[in-house]
């Protein structure tokens, strides 16, 4: 009898640019401006595509990538992170905060710019549900003072629904978490 040729695994054009994504992320130091100005009017994959191919254009920053070409692995670290219970959200997806397209544009800031690539995700909260957040953020170095007042304004937005959006430092974020988390508990979001 004759045996099937094993098949390819077919990826949607989603799961194509968001390997895409990926792969830029470890080219290229997401928030450059030249990977910012690539990415106008282009689609990943077709950024990836002009790294992969020596686009002279890119000058130094897309020599620098081209050498690390070789060890990025794309799939292998989605699938790596999906063990872990991480996600990659990007444009596209049901779940993509639309509120970061307004990044998009900006004035460089620190030598970065521009549209999140995509963010990774871990936690059961949808990032689409962040329409109803506050960022609280501040000192690591917070005053007892500063912290307590971190904390009771966490502790009233809870109440109210809303979601605190803060990172993950000792100090303001931390009282702020902590705060979003006391009485009726909120949702917090830690930024990394």
């Amino acid at each position: 009898g004759m045996t099937a040729a094993p098949v390819a695994p077919t990826f949607t054009d989603l799961e194509r640019e968001r390997l895409a994504r990926i792969a830029l992320t470890q080219l290229i130091e997401p928030g450059t401006p030249l990977l910012d100005t690539c990415m106008v009017g282009s689609t990943a994959i077709e950024v990836y595509r002009r790294f992969a191919e020596e686009d002279p254009d890119l000058g130094d920053d897309g020599l620098e990538a081209r050498l690390r070409l070789a060890q990025i692995h794309p799939d292998r670290d989605l699938e790596r992170a999906a063990n872990a219970g991480f996600r990659y959200v990007i444009p596209g997806d049901e779940e993509w905060p639309t509120q970061v397209e307004r990044l998009a544009g900006q004035e460089h800031l620190q030598y970065r710019t521009g549209t999140p690539l995509g963010l990774w995700v871990r936690g059961p909260l949808l990032l689409s549900d962040l329409d109803r957040s506050v960022a609280i953020v501040g000192s690591r170095d917070a005053t007892a003072y500063g912290a307590d007042a971190a904390a009771r304004i966490a502790a009233d937005l809870a109440v109210n629904d809303f979601v605190t959006v803060s990172g993950a430092a000792v100090g303001i974020d931390a009282a702020a978490h902590r705060g979003a988390l006391t009485g009726p508990p909120g949702s917090t979001v830690a930024v990394l």
